[in-house]
Protein backbone atom coordinates (compact mmCIF):
# COMPACT_ATOMS: atom_id res chain seq x y z
CA UNK A 1 0.00 0.00 0.00
CA UNK A 2 1.13 3.55 -0.74
CA UNK A 3 0.35 4.49 2.87
CA UNK A 4 2.96 2.00 4.10
CA UNK A 5 5.62 3.41 1.79
CA UNK A 6 4.87 7.00 2.81
CA UNK A 7 5.23 6.04 6.48
CA UNK A 8 8.63 4.55 5.63
CA UNK A 9 10.13 7.93 6.61
CA UNK A 10 10.02 6.58 10.17
CA UNK A 11 13.08 4.45 9.37
CA UNK A 12 15.25 7.30 8.06
CA UNK A 13 18.09 7.82 10.53
CA UNK A 14 19.62 10.90 8.80
CA UNK A 15 23.02 9.21 9.21
CA UNK A 16 25.88 10.12 6.88
CA UNK A 17 26.88 6.92 5.06
CA UNK A 18 29.14 6.12 2.14
CA UNK A 19 27.58 7.06 -1.23
CA UNK A 20 25.52 4.58 -3.24
CA UNK A 21 27.73 3.76 -6.22
CA UNK A 22 28.85 0.90 -8.44
CA UNK A 23 25.42 -0.04 -9.75
CA UNK A 24 25.59 2.67 -12.45
CA UNK A 25 28.31 0.68 -14.25
CA UNK A 26 26.04 -2.34 -14.72
CA UNK A 27 24.35 -2.95 -18.10
CA UNK A 28 20.67 -2.26 -18.66
CA UNK A 29 18.95 -5.65 -18.80
CA UNK A 30 15.40 -6.97 -18.75
CA UNK A 31 13.51 -6.97 -15.46
CA UNK A 32 13.65 -10.77 -15.40
CA UNK A 33 17.45 -10.63 -15.57
CA UNK A 34 17.67 -7.74 -13.10
CA UNK A 35 15.99 -9.73 -10.32
CA UNK A 36 17.95 -12.97 -10.83
CA UNK A 37 20.53 -12.02 -8.13
CA UNK A 38 17.62 -11.42 -5.70
CA UNK A 39 16.28 -14.98 -5.65
CA UNK A 40 18.31 -15.65 -2.50
CA UNK A 41 16.50 -12.77 -0.78
CA UNK A 42 12.90 -13.39 -1.90
CA UNK A 43 10.69 -16.39 -2.49
CA UNK A 44 11.58 -17.20 -6.10
CA UNK A 45 8.08 -18.11 -7.25
CA UNK A 46 6.56 -14.97 -5.74
CA UNK A 47 9.30 -12.78 -7.22
CA UNK A 48 8.90 -14.23 -10.72
CA UNK A 49 5.11 -13.97 -10.52
CA UNK A 50 5.25 -10.31 -9.50
CA UNK A 51 7.70 -9.54 -12.31
CA UNK A 52 5.31 -11.17 -14.78
CA UNK A 53 2.37 -9.14 -13.43
CA UNK A 54 4.35 -5.87 -13.54
CA UNK A 55 5.48 -6.38 -17.13
CA UNK A 56 2.01 -7.29 -18.31
CA UNK A 57 0.64 -4.12 -16.72
CA UNK A 58 3.29 -2.00 -18.46
CA UNK A 59 2.82 -2.95 -22.10
CA UNK A 60 2.22 0.68 -23.09
CA UNK A 61 4.48 2.69 -20.81
CA UNK A 62 4.34 6.48 -20.66
CA UNK A 63 7.07 9.13 -20.58
CA UNK A 64 9.35 7.35 -23.04
CA UNK A 65 10.17 4.47 -20.70
CA UNK A 66 10.76 0.96 -21.96
CA UNK A 67 8.44 -1.80 -20.75
CA UNK A 68 11.15 -3.13 -18.41
CA UNK A 69 11.91 0.33 -16.99
CA UNK A 70 8.25 1.04 -16.32
CA UNK A 71 7.73 -2.43 -14.82
CA UNK A 72 10.70 -1.95 -12.47
CA UNK A 73 8.88 1.01 -10.90
CA UNK A 74 5.62 -0.91 -10.69
CA UNK A 75 7.37 -3.89 -9.07
CA UNK A 76 8.74 -1.54 -6.41
CA UNK A 77 5.22 -0.34 -5.55
CA UNK A 78 3.73 -3.81 -5.01
CA UNK A 79 2.70 -4.81 -1.49
CA UNK A 80 3.58 -8.50 -1.00
CA UNK A 81 1.95 -10.81 1.55
CA UNK A 82 3.45 -8.69 4.34
CA UNK A 83 5.14 -5.32 4.38
CA UNK A 84 8.39 -6.86 5.65
CA UNK A 85 8.52 -9.24 2.65
CA UNK A 86 7.85 -6.50 0.09
CA UNK A 87 10.58 -5.49 -2.33
CA UNK A 88 10.33 -1.79 -1.43
CA UNK A 89 10.78 -2.54 2.28
CA UNK A 90 13.83 -4.79 1.87
CA UNK A 91 15.42 -2.50 -0.73
CA UNK A 92 15.07 0.58 1.48
CA UNK A 93 16.31 -1.38 4.48
CA UNK A 94 19.41 -2.30 2.46
CA UNK A 95 19.94 1.25 1.18
CA UNK A 96 20.10 2.44 4.80
CA UNK A 97 22.71 -0.14 5.86
CA UNK A 98 26.26 1.00 6.58
CA UNK A 99 27.64 -2.12 4.85
CA UNK A 100 27.39 -1.12 1.18
CA UNK A 101 28.42 -4.66 0.10
CA UNK A 102 24.86 -5.72 0.94
CA UNK A 103 23.69 -3.67 -2.06
CA UNK A 104 25.60 -5.71 -4.66
CA UNK A 105 22.80 -8.21 -5.39
CA UNK A 106 20.58 -5.19 -6.10
CA UNK A 107 22.88 -3.54 -8.65
CA UNK A 108 21.13 -4.77 -11.82
CA UNK A 109 17.71 -3.86 -10.46
CA UNK A 110 18.92 -0.47 -9.21
CA UNK A 111 20.38 0.32 -12.65
CA UNK A 112 17.02 -0.39 -14.31
CA UNK A 113 14.93 1.27 -11.57
CA UNK A 114 16.95 4.47 -11.18
CA UNK A 115 17.37 4.81 -14.95
CA UNK A 116 13.57 4.69 -15.19
CA UNK A 117 13.14 7.31 -12.45
CA UNK A 118 15.79 9.51 -14.10
CA UNK A 119 13.78 9.55 -17.33
CA UNK A 120 10.58 10.77 -15.70
CA UNK A 121 9.86 14.51 -16.10
CA UNK A 122 11.20 16.68 -13.29
CA UNK A 123 8.67 18.72 -11.32
CA UNK A 124 8.80 21.57 -8.83
CA UNK A 125 6.18 20.92 -6.18
CA UNK A 126 5.46 20.55 -2.48
CA UNK A 127 5.12 16.89 -1.51
CA UNK A 128 4.25 15.19 1.77
CA UNK A 129 5.21 12.19 3.85
CA UNK A 130 3.40 11.24 7.02
CA UNK A 131 3.70 8.99 10.05
CA UNK A 132 1.80 8.72 13.34
CA UNK A 133 4.82 9.81 15.36
CA UNK A 134 6.34 13.19 16.22
CA UNK A 135 9.66 13.33 14.33
CA UNK A 136 10.33 17.05 14.77
CA UNK A 137 13.15 16.29 17.21
CA UNK A 138 15.11 14.69 14.36
CA UNK A 139 14.89 17.79 12.17
CA UNK A 140 16.49 20.85 13.77
CA UNK A 141 16.05 24.18 11.97
CA UNK A 142 18.77 25.13 9.48
CA UNK A 143 20.32 21.66 9.55
CA UNK A 144 20.63 19.21 6.65
CA UNK A 145 19.23 15.68 6.43
CA UNK A 146 19.71 12.68 4.15
CA UNK A 147 17.03 10.18 3.15
CA UNK A 148 18.85 7.07 1.95
CA UNK A 149 15.72 5.13 1.02
CA UNK A 150 13.51 5.72 -2.01
CA UNK A 151 11.06 8.38 -0.84
CA UNK A 152 7.38 7.72 -1.57
CA UNK A 153 5.51 11.01 -1.23
CA UNK A 154 2.17 12.63 -1.97
CA UNK A 155 1.58 15.93 -3.73
CA UNK A 156 -1.68 16.50 -1.90
CA UNK A 157 -3.55 15.15 1.06
CA UNK A 158 -5.49 12.72 -1.12
CA UNK A 159 -2.35 10.56 -1.33
CA UNK A 160 -1.26 11.02 -4.94
CA UNK A 161 2.00 9.18 -5.41
CA UNK A 162 5.40 10.58 -6.33
CA UNK A 163 8.63 8.59 -6.01
CA UNK A 164 11.92 10.38 -5.26
CA UNK A 165 15.41 9.02 -5.66
CA UNK A 166 17.43 7.36 -2.94
CA UNK A 167 20.15 9.55 -1.45
CA UNK A 168 18.04 12.74 -1.28
CA UNK A 169 19.56 15.70 0.59
CA UNK A 170 17.39 18.28 2.38
CA UNK A 171 17.61 21.50 4.38
CA UNK A 172 15.18 21.90 7.29
CA UNK A 173 13.39 25.20 6.60
CA UNK A 174 10.64 25.26 9.23
CA UNK A 175 8.75 23.31 11.89
CA UNK A 176 5.24 24.04 13.09
CA UNK A 177 2.16 22.42 14.67
CA UNK A 178 -1.01 23.26 12.67
CA UNK A 179 -3.26 21.32 15.08
CA UNK A 180 -3.15 19.14 18.17
CA UNK A 181 -1.01 16.06 17.54
CA UNK A 182 -0.11 17.23 14.01
CA UNK A 183 3.51 18.26 13.55
CA UNK A 184 4.89 19.60 10.25
CA UNK A 185 8.53 19.78 9.19
CA UNK A 186 9.21 21.66 5.94
CA UNK A 187 12.24 20.44 3.98
CA UNK A 188 13.83 21.92 0.87
CA UNK A 189 15.69 19.48 -1.39
CA UNK A 190 19.15 20.88 -2.11
CA UNK A 191 22.31 19.74 -3.87
CA UNK A 192 24.60 17.81 -1.48
CA UNK A 193 28.28 18.79 -1.10
CA UNK A 194 29.21 15.39 -2.54
CA UNK A 195 27.27 12.97 -4.75
CA UNK A 196 25.28 10.62 -2.49
CA UNK A 197 23.93 8.38 -5.25
CA UNK A 198 25.78 7.99 -8.55
CA UNK A 199 23.20 8.31 -11.31
CA UNK A 200 23.36 6.36 -14.57
CA UNK A 201 24.16 8.15 -17.80
CA UNK A 202 20.93 8.67 -19.71
CA UNK A 203 21.15 7.60 -23.32
CA UNK A 204 21.10 10.59 -25.66
CA UNK A 205 19.34 8.49 -28.29
CA UNK A 206 16.25 8.27 -26.06
CA UNK A 207 15.39 11.96 -25.68
CA UNK A 208 11.90 13.12 -26.62
CA UNK A 209 11.03 16.68 -27.66
CA UNK A 210 7.49 18.07 -28.05
CA UNK A 211 5.71 17.05 -31.24
CA UNK A 212 5.97 13.87 -33.31
CA UNK A 213 8.59 11.25 -32.52
CA UNK A 214 9.51 8.02 -34.28
CA UNK A 215 10.88 4.86 -32.67
CA UNK A 216 13.03 2.15 -34.20
CA UNK A 217 16.23 0.14 -33.63
CA UNK A 218 19.69 1.13 -34.79
CA UNK A 219 21.30 -1.59 -36.94
CA UNK A 220 24.76 -0.03 -37.23
CA UNK A 221 27.15 -2.36 -35.38
CA UNK A 222 29.65 0.47 -34.91
CA UNK A 223 27.11 2.73 -33.19
CA UNK A 224 26.87 3.05 -29.41
CA UNK A 225 23.10 2.62 -29.81
CA UNK A 226 23.39 -0.64 -31.82
CA UNK A 227 20.31 -2.86 -31.31
CA UNK A 228 18.91 -0.24 -28.91
CA UNK A 229 15.56 1.48 -29.24
CA UNK A 230 16.21 4.98 -30.56
CA UNK A 231 13.83 7.93 -30.62
CA UNK A 232 13.84 10.42 -33.49
CA UNK A 233 12.00 13.63 -32.63
CA UNK A 234 10.73 15.49 -35.71
CA UNK A 235 8.76 18.20 -33.90
CA UNK A 236 5.68 20.08 -35.12
CA UNK A 237 5.04 19.29 -38.78
CA UNK A 238 3.04 17.30 -41.30
CA UNK A 239 4.69 13.92 -41.82
CA UNK A 240 3.83 11.56 -44.67
CA UNK A 241 4.93 8.21 -43.26
CA UNK A 242 5.24 6.51 -46.66
CA UNK A 243 6.90 9.40 -48.50
CA UNK A 244 9.01 11.14 -45.84
CA UNK A 245 10.48 8.05 -44.14
CA UNK A 246 13.89 8.44 -45.76
CA UNK A 247 17.45 8.57 -44.52
CA UNK A 248 17.44 12.38 -44.34
CA UNK A 249 14.77 12.33 -41.59
CA UNK A 250 14.50 8.85 -40.08
CA UNK A 251 18.05 8.38 -38.85
CA UNK A 252 19.72 7.31 -35.63
CA UNK A 253 20.49 10.42 -33.52
CA UNK A 254 23.92 8.97 -32.70
CA UNK A 255 25.29 7.72 -36.04
CA UNK A 256 22.79 9.06 -38.65
CA UNK A 257 22.16 5.57 -40.05
CA UNK A 258 18.69 4.99 -41.51
CA UNK A 259 16.28 3.44 -38.97
CA UNK A 260 13.14 1.54 -39.89
CA UNK A 261 10.12 3.04 -38.12
CA UNK A 262 8.51 0.61 -35.68
CA UNK A 263 6.34 3.02 -33.67
CA UNK A 264 5.03 6.58 -33.90
CA UNK A 265 4.21 8.76 -30.93
CA UNK A 266 3.40 12.27 -29.74
CA UNK A 267 4.54 14.41 -26.84
CA UNK A 268 2.99 17.62 -25.46
CA UNK A 269 1.22 18.66 -28.65
CA UNK A 270 -1.99 18.60 -30.65
CA UNK A 271 -2.04 15.91 -33.32
CA UNK A 272 -4.25 14.39 -36.00
CA UNK A 273 -3.93 11.85 -38.78
CA UNK A 274 -5.62 10.55 -41.91
CA UNK A 275 -4.84 7.71 -44.26
CA UNK A 276 -5.98 4.86 -46.48
CA UNK A 277 -5.63 1.35 -45.12
CA UNK A 278 -6.21 -2.14 -46.50
CA UNK A 279 -7.07 -4.31 -43.50
CA UNK A 280 -7.73 -7.58 -45.36
CA UNK A 281 -5.78 -8.62 -48.50
CA UNK A 282 -7.67 -8.21 -51.80
CA UNK A 283 -10.42 -6.15 -50.16
CA UNK A 284 -11.02 -2.52 -51.06
CA UNK A 285 -8.86 -0.08 -49.03
CA UNK A 286 -10.78 2.24 -46.73
CA UNK A 287 -10.12 5.87 -45.77
CA UNK A 288 -9.70 6.54 -42.04
CA UNK A 289 -8.85 9.54 -39.90
CA UNK A 290 -8.81 11.12 -36.47
CA UNK A 291 -9.24 14.85 -35.87
CA UNK A 292 -7.16 17.01 -33.55
CA UNK A 293 -6.56 15.63 -30.07
CA UNK A 294 -4.16 16.45 -27.24
CA UNK A 295 -1.12 14.49 -26.13
CA UNK A 296 -0.17 15.92 -22.75
CA UNK A 297 2.70 13.48 -22.43
CA UNK A 298 4.33 10.53 -24.18
CA UNK A 299 1.50 8.95 -26.20
CA UNK A 300 1.69 6.25 -28.87
CA UNK A 301 -0.12 6.01 -32.22
CA UNK A 302 -2.41 3.07 -31.53
CA UNK A 303 -2.69 1.70 -35.06
CA UNK A 304 -0.22 -0.98 -36.12
CA UNK A 305 2.15 0.35 -38.78
CA UNK A 306 4.17 -2.86 -39.15
CA UNK A 307 1.43 -5.50 -38.87
CA UNK A 308 -0.94 -7.25 -41.26
CA UNK A 309 -2.67 -4.05 -42.38
CA UNK A 310 -1.31 -2.35 -45.50
CA UNK A 311 -1.17 1.44 -45.40
CA UNK A 312 -1.55 3.04 -48.82
CA UNK A 313 -1.39 6.47 -47.23
CA UNK A 314 -0.67 7.66 -43.69
CA UNK A 315 -0.21 11.34 -42.94
CA UNK A 316 0.34 12.58 -39.39
CA UNK A 317 0.39 16.21 -38.29
CA UNK A 318 1.36 17.85 -35.00
CA UNK A 319 1.24 21.44 -33.75
CA UNK A 320 1.82 23.27 -30.50
CA UNK A 321 -0.84 23.02 -27.80
CA UNK A 322 -0.89 26.82 -27.52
Amino acid sequence: MLQQRIQDVLYESNSVLLPIEGYQNEPLVSLEQAVEPLVAIFDQETLQRNVWVAKNRCKKPADGLSQDESASIMLYTFEWNTKENSLYFILNQTLRMEDRQKLKPWFLYLKLFITALSRLPSIVDTVYRGVKTDLTGQYELNTNSIWWGVSSCTDNMDILQSEQFCGSYFRVDSRYDPADEIHMVQLQEIRPPYELCAFPVINHWHGIAPGIFLEGKCTNKKCIAYQQEVVISIGFRKFDVLVDSNASIVKCPMCSTYVEILKIGFNHCQWRWHGIRQIVPYEEPTPCMKDWSYANEYSMFEHDIQGTSVWLQLIIEAKSKL
